[in-house]
């Protein structure tokens, strides 16, 4: 993970180039383990990562551009999960640990999308049945209708955002060169 002034910068140049509206980046969830021998337990999504940082399941990050306010919304652990994985943080503080104020539950996620006008959520297009799913929920839409209102402006403003290395981006990739040469001698 990196300092939280690069995801805060990333999101702040993102509401730029995105101009207004709504930014809605799913997060992945776990998924089943359909074989014995699968080492991958879970996956975070890409875009996720780059503007949020965090991985964990079951997150979201919601962006009010025009209001300039940034959520995370995600549910915190239970006494009873911890007793199988252990004490986990609390949302409010990955959220401020990645620059995010305002964390809500989840389960709150619904009612607080239906306060915006829906087509002005952006979104990027889901590749998971999960996050088709709850798109099509939270947007009242079908989940064949889902797919063609994806927003074209979000993904132009990633891939401009994201084809720009920073020097600690650059620093991690050569790390991650290392290793894959060293893998393979």
């Amino acid at each position: 993970m990196f300092k939280k002034e690069i995801y805060q910068k990333r999101r702040e140049e993102l509401k730029k180039l995105v101009g207004h509206g709504v930014i809605l980046i799913l997060g992945n969830s776990n998924v089943g383990m359909n074989y014995p021998d699968n080492p991958y337990r879970f996956r975070q999504d890409s875009s996720f990562l780059y503007f949020f940082g965090l991985d964990y399941p079951n997150y979201v990050g919601l962006i009010d551009v025009d209001n300039s306010k940034e959520y995370i919304f995600a549910n915190d652990y239970s006494d009873e999960d911890a007793l199988w994985m252990g004490r986990q943080p609390l949302v409010k503080d990955l959220a401020f640990a990645v620059g995010v104020e305002k964390s809500v539950a989840l389960n709150d996620l619904n009612t607080f999308v239906k306060t915006f006008n829906k087509e002005e959520i952006h979104f990027f297009p889901p590749y998971r049945d999960s996050n088709k799913i709850l798109l099509s929920k939270l947007l009242n839409l079908s989940i064949d209708e889902v797919q063609n209102v994806v927003s074209s402006r979000l993904i132009e403003a990633s891939v401009r955002l994201r084809s720009i290395k920073s020097e600690e981006e650059i620093v991690e990739l050569e790390k991650a060169s290392a290793i894959g040469y060293m893998m393979h001698t």
